[in-house]
């Protein structure tokens, strides 16, 4: 925090560090998780924990119907469950 960043990455599969973080940091600095869906995070856990975004890149692009899984993710997004 000292050099003056404005975030972190924290990963998306382990949100029991993204509180840490969080906690740690507070609401001054943006967390950005990736590895939602291709690496095994769960679309909105990581939000859910205290991230600001998260990565969902490959979901959608291996995806075959990238829009259905963009708005999957998105309701996810906005109701997590089993996090």
């Amino acid at each position: 925090m000292d050099l003056g960043v404005s975030g972190f990455v924290v990963p998306a599969t382990k949100p029991s560090i993204i509180r840490q973080v969080r906690s740690v940091v507070g609401g001054k600095y943006q967390l950005l998780s990736p590895g939602v869906g291709a690496q095994g995070g769960k679309p909105g856990c990581a939000i859910a924990s205290g991230a600001d975004f998260e990565i969902v890149g490959r979901s959608i692009i291996n995806s075959e119907s990238p829009r259905e899984t963009a708005i999957n993710i998105v309701r996810a997004i906005k109701n997590p469950s089993d996090c």
